[in-house]
């Protein structure tokens, strides 16, 4: 049985730490996304 990725939203104001923490989640078989901090993730 297939169970569905878990899902993880990334709000980091420096564009390097993003980058790190959505490669790390990616390759441990997450589905991020991230923002940047000046936006807003409700909208999401």
């Amino acid at each position: 049985m297939e169970f569905p990725k878990k899902r993880i939203l990334i709000i980091e104001d420096d564009l390097h730490i993003a980058e790190g923490i959505q490669l790390n989640l990616t390759l441990q078989g997450y589905d991020r996304r991230a923002l940047h901090s000046s936006e807003h993730p409700a909208g999401r």
